[in-house]
Formats: C-alpha cells, structure tokens, sequence
C-alpha cells in the first residue's frame, strides 16, 4: 500500500444533495447523468461567492457525466436560462422602481420597502418571462433541451452543529440522482 487514504465526501440529503466536506471525492455513476446513456463528456460546475466570514470562496465540482447529445442540449437549456435572466434583469430593475416610485408617494414608506419593491419586480419579471419564454420554448422545443445537473455554495450548519460552507447539488434526474446515493453511500435524509 501507498499509506495515503482517500477520505470520501460527506453528503447529506435533503431536497437536494448537500456536500459538506471533500467535494473532490465525489463519484459519479458512468453513465450520462439526463439521458443514462454512455458518457463521452464531463462537465464541471466552478462556484464563486463571496462570503461575509470567509471572504471569496471559489470552488468546482467536477465530472460531471454527459453524453454528447445531451451536452449540447444542456448548453441550449443553460443559453435559454441566461436569456429568461437578462430580460427578467433589463424589465424588471424599471419595474422595481416604477413600483418604488409609486410607494415613495405614501409619506409612511421606509426606504427598506423601496429596495424590496426592486426585488419584488425583478422577481416578477422573472416569472412573467420564465411563463412566456422558457417554458413554451421548451414545450415545443422539447428535443432541443434537456434539464442539467446545477451547484451552488452556501452557508450552512452542518451535521456535526458546526457552521461552514456546503455546495448544493441538484440533480433533475431521479433515477440518476439514487444511484449517485448509492455510489456516494448517501443514506435517505441523512449524512454519510
């Protein structure tokens, strides 16, 4: 033996899976993660965030398994995303402060509610454009894309009651997602 031990990674579950520590040991099943087909590309997630306590945080979750086909069709879904985003951004900033506007009138408004009305009509746009655009595109376009596996950082307080950073993983795929479990050994709404 070579003395060095891989420790795996410690994944709980929840509504997603939520990796607490070494994400680099973090095996995926070979098999394409939208499709189950054979993988000949695999993608990586970098995650950037910066965090009150811990400064910027840049992290990335690799091997990610994808079959050509359905590569590109998780390049289609995230373009349209982007798209469903920056109108969401472009209509919904001139929303937030038109409803600002509106309510900077009523002399008892705080400027907290100002800056939640900004939100609030960027969320609504959000929406408006996801009903209009992404979902219809992907309706009848629905050969053309494909729902992808996505990540983020978070602050979080472990299993363990100590506070830190995790990544939240989705995975659409439910019959992928129980055999990453497995493979992970991710025991049902708890920590491995």
């Amino acid at each position: 033996m070579d003395g060095t031990m891989v420790k795996k990674a410690k994944i709980r579950r929840a509504v997603n899976f939520i990796i607490e520590e070494n994400i680099e040991a973090v095996q995926w099943p070979r098999e394409c993660s939208a499709c189950g087909g054979i993988p000949t590309i695999f993608d990586r997630i970098k995650m950037e965030k910066k965090f009150k306590n811990f400064g910027i945080i840049i992290s990335e979750l690799r091997n990610i398994p994808y079959c050509k086909p359905c590569f590109q069709k998780v390049i289609a879904t995230k373009g349209l995303d982007k798209i469903v985003l920056t109108l969401a951004l472009i209509f919904g900033i001139p929303l937030g402060l038109l409803l600002s506007y509106l309510m900077a009138k009523d002399p008892g408004t705080r400027i907290v509610c100002l800056g939640l009305l900004l939100v609030a009509g960027v969320g609504i746009a959000w929406v408006f454009f996801y009903l209009l655009i992404r979902f219809p595109v992907k309706s009848i376009f629905k050969n053309n894309f494909t729902e992808y596996i996505d990540a983020w950082l978070f602050e979080d307080e472990k299993a363990d009651r100590t506070e830190g950073l995790s990544v939240m993983v989705s995975i659409p795929n439910k019959r992928f997602a129980e055999k990453f479990a497995v493979l992970n050994e991710v025991p049902p709404g708890g920590v491995k």
